[in-house]
């Protein structure tokens, strides 16, 4: 603040002189432009013939001083055009440095910025790891695989498909949760893609039949979001598909 403080006050002496230099520079050259004119004029008037030839002599001096003024205020001008350079000069280095200070500002909260965004991510998948990793959870997972592989969809009594409904809305909150926060896909596609998987076909059709009940074509879309990614991610990665069989 100090330092851009004195910068400031030196830009305004500069410009200060500048002005001055210059004013004084146009007085001086209309003073010798007017005191030439005068002095003819009152030449005329005043003095014979031959003693104008005296004055004249005295007229040339004043030319020769004139154009000394002359040569001094052109000089001047130099002198104050040098000087608007520098101020200029000093202007675009000041432009530049403010650039970089931006620059490095913003780099600054950026870095902050991504590891706020890191730590967001880190505490949003703990929290969707303990909904998955619940004993509950697990137990309803096992549940459900082996009810798929032991019983068609139409033998289904109506505890079963409240089993399906249970893992699919929490895998819809886990999915919900992972879009609000922008979480990466690969936390949950890489350690979980076999499990969401594995849900969304035992419990495709219940779902379905679900949402043409409630006549909600995207009830539970946060799972179908999970599924979609978890699946594009075994392809890209050349991971074997999840098949069930009936026993």
């Amino acid at each position: 603040m100090i330092k851009d403080a004195v910068n400031h006050l030196k830009k305004a002496r500069r410009t200060l002189i500048i002005t001055y230099i210059i004013v004084v520079a146009i007085i001086l050259n209309i003073l010798l432009l007017l005191h030439g004119v005068l002095f003819n004029f009152i030449s005329s008037l005043l003095f014979s013939y031959e003693s104008k030839s005296s004055l004249s002599e005295i007229g040339d001096s004043f030319g020769v001083i004139n154009s000394i003024f002359s040569i001094c205020a052109f000089l001047a001008l130099a002198y104050a055009t040098w000087l608007q350079d520098q101020a200029l000069k000093d202007a675009r280095a000041s432009l530049n440095q403010q650039n970089e200070n931006l620059i490095a500002s913003l780099e600054t909260l950026k870095i902050s910025s991504d590891a706020q965004k890191r730590i967001g991510y880190g505490t949003t998948y703990n929290h969707i790891v303990s909904r998955l990793e619940s004993e509950h959870q697990r137990q309803l997972r096992g549940k459900l695989y082996t009810l798929y592989e032991t019983k068609k969809y139409d033998s289904w009594e109506q505890d079963d498909k409240e089993i399906a409904y249970m893992l699919a809305a929490n895998w819809d909150i886990c999915g919900m949760l992972a879009k609000s926060t922008d979480l990466p896909d690969r936390y949950l596609a890489e350690h979980y893609s076999r499990a969401i998987i594995g849900c969304w076909i035992c419990a495709e059709k219940a779902i379905t039949e679900r949402r043409d009940h409630r006549k909600d074509p995207v009830l539970w879309q946060g799972f179908f979001n999970l599924y979609e990614i978890a699946r594009l991610h075994r392809v890209s990665q050349d991971l074997p598909a999840i098949t069930f069989t009936f026993k």
